[in-house]
Formats: structure tokens, C-alpha cells, sequence
């Protein structure tokens, strides 16, 4: 009944990228972009899906560019939208990511140093977001766990 409708298909890509195929994700979310490419709300959980992608398979070639795609993404829905979920997601999948598909310190350091200045910059414009202070605290951890040795 809602199939002409942009924001079904959104949701039921979405709850595949949470819990599901992501595979079928990128089915239903690429009909709702077929409706309505512009929709902000469709290129964040686009951004999501393809961050999602990239840690499933971090070792896949494509990844780094699925990532690099991702995070210019929401870097641009920062201006757009006066919300902190791209602040968030950019965020903790970037952590993610950092975590899983960056080989080396240097160009996870880089990446880090990203990540911080984007969490900060949403932390400071909504100030009362603790998930967004709580996860500039994570990213910072991470980025100083960088110079110490791996006790594992």
C-alpha cells in the first residue's frame, strides 16, 4: 500500500541495516532513493549502511572507499540538517571503523583527528547531547591508545 512512499522503504532498509541482511538494506534503501534522492534523512541512513558495510568486511577493497564516502556524507549533512545524529553516527562508526579497518597508527591518528574535531564541533553546538560529550571521550581514548603498546 505504501510503496510509492520514499520514507517506507526507508524504514524497512533501515531496520535491515540495524538488525538484518544489509544486502536487503541496500535494496530498499536504493528504492527510496530512486523516489527521493535529496531526502536528509535517506543520506544519513545511507551514510549508516555504508559504514556498516565497510566493518562487516573491513579487509574487502572497496571499504576505505565506502568510508571515505560515508564520512564526506555526513560531514555535509552537519551544515545541512540542525540535528546531532550525524555528529553521533559519524562518530561511532568512525570509531568502529578505526578500530577494525585502519591498518596502520599514522592513518589512524589522521582519521581519529577527524573524528574529534567533528564529535567536538557537534558537542559544543549541542551542548546538552551526553552521548555526543560521552563519545568524544571514547574517540579521545582511542586516539591516545595509539601510542601505547597493545598489552594483548
Amino acid at each position: 500500500m505504501l510503496s510509492w512512499d520514499p520514507h517506507f522503504w526507508l524504514q524497512r532498509g533501515s531496520l535491515e541495516v540495524e538488525v538484518g541482511d544489509l544486502n536487503l538494506a541496500e535494496h530498499f534503501l536504493g528504492i527510496s532513493m530512486s523516489v527521493d534522492r535529496d531526502d536528509v534523512y535517506l543520506q544519513t541512513e545511507w551514510a549508516y549502511l555504508l559504514f556498516k558495510k565497510a566493518c562487516d568486511n573491513p579487509a574487502a577493497k572497496e571499504s576505505p572507499e565506502l568510508v571515505k564516502e560515508a564520512t564526506e556524507s555526513l560531514e555535509t549533512l552537519m551544515i545541512r540538517v540542525g540535528d546531532p545524529y550525524p555528529y553521533h553516527l559519524l562518530g561511532s562508526q568512525g570509531l568502529s571503523w578505526a578500530r577494525r579497518g585502519i591498518g596502520t597508527p599514522r592513518e589512524k591518528e589522521a582519521y581519529l583527528k577527524r573524528l574529534i574535531h567533528k564529535t567536538d564541533e557537534g558537542s559544543k553546538k549541542y551542548p546538552k547531547e551526553e552521548e555526543l560529550r560521552q563519545l568524544l571521550t571514547d574517540l579521545k581514548k582511542e586516539y591516545l591508545g595509539i601510542a601505547l603498546p597493545n598489552p594483548h
